[in-house]
């Protein structure tokens, strides 16, 4: 009985308190971005993204992959579903599929969520015009484009982004309008978060 969930986009699991759309009653929201369809329940990851738990109303197991019915509760080994006391299946069942959650944001919106937060960063050239150089400090400097970060080491970085949001571990930064997560790994967008990525080398003169 106990169910599996698949991942949505990119990537406490809790079942969200779901509102129906008004204008189409064939789906639920999550959030303003992601959605599952109707008699369904969305399921959110520990580690970020929305899931579709094929009962309505469906309770979402701790582990982010499995769900049980409403009534009944995830064993501590999430394989299966417990009432009273009671045991559900009381032989292993193979789980159901469910569907993934989607986005109903606009194609714009959409296309912007899918880029990477941060990208893979690559030592700055040395050869860039000076002039259009972020400085750090007196001697330090960053590409065109991109922010300085500095670490806790006090050495600094290049975040990609000009309005970048560099994150506590002086080596990840976030995309603006994101908020690095306390792990500096994952970046943070309302309910919605993707990974962090690394920082560039700087300028030295």
């Amino acid at each position: 009985m106990l169910v599996g969930l698949f991942a949505c986009a990119f990537t406490s699991c809790s079942a969200h308190s779901l509102v129906p759309d008004k204008q189409d009653s064939q789906i639920v929201h999550c959030d303003l971005q992601w959605a599952c369809p109707d008699g369904t329940t969305c399921c959110h990851h520990p580690k970020g993204g929305w899931f579709c738990c094929p009962y309505s109303p469906g309770r979402c197991c701790l582990d982010g992959y499995h769900c049980c019915p409403y009534g009944y509760d995830c064993d501590h080994t999430y394989t299966h579903c417990v009432r009273e006391g009671l045991t559900y299946p009381f032989t292993p069942k193979q789980p159901a599929a469910s569907h993934p959650a989607f986005h109903i944001s606009t194609a714009e919106e959409e296309d912007s969520v899918k880029e990477t937060v941060v990208a893979a960063l690559t030592v700055a050239s040395v050869s860039t015009d000076k002039s259009e150089l972020v400085r750090c400090d007196f001697k330090t400097s960053c590409p065109p484009g991109t922010k300085c970060c500095r670490g806790p080491t006090g050495r600094w970085s290049c975040c990609p982004y000009t309005l970048g949001q560099c994150c506590r571990d002086g080596i990840h930064c976030c995309k603006f309008g994101y908020t690095c997560d306390p792990s500096s790994q994952f970046c943070r967008r309302g309910y919605h978060q993707i990974p962090s990525g690394a920082q560039e080398n700087t300028i030295e003169e």
